[in-house]
C-alpha cells in the first residue's frame, strides 16, 4: 500500500481552484488537506471539503501534516513565496 501524499494549496483563486481539480480527479494518492489565502480559504475549504484552511502561508508551511505545497498564485508572487519556503526550511528541491 502507497502512502497518501498530503497536500496544501497556497492560492484558492482561479489557478487555485484548477489545480485542485487536477488533485482530485487525476492525482492518486494525493490529498489536498490544507489551503492558504488570504481572502477566502475558509470558504473555499468549506466547499471543497478540506480539512484546513489558513489565511496566512506562514502558519499553513507550519502544519506537520502537510508533505508538499502546491503554488496556485500569480506568477509574480512565487518568488516572494520562496523566500518564505527557505525560511520555513521547506525542499525546494522541485520548484
Amino acid at each position: 500500500m502507497e502512502k497518501t501524499v498530503n497536500v496544501g494549496m497556497l492560492g484558492t483563486g482561479f489557478v487555485g481552484d484548477l489545480h485542485h481539480a487536477a488533485f482530485e480527479g487525476w492525482v492518486r494518492d494525493a490529498e489536498v488537506v490544507a489551503v492558504s489565502s488570504p481572502g477566502n480559504a475558509k470558504k473555499f475549504a468549506q466547499e471543497r471539503g478540506i480539512a484546513n484552511y489558513y489565511s496566512d502561508d506562514r502558519e499553513m508551511l507550519k502544519d506537520k501534516e502537510i508533505d508538499v505545497v502546491d503554488i496556485g498564485i500569480p506568477n509574480d508572487l512565487h518568488c516572494q513565496v520562496v523566500q518564505v519556503f527557505k525560511t520555513y526550511q521547506v525542499s525546494l528541491e522541485n520548484l
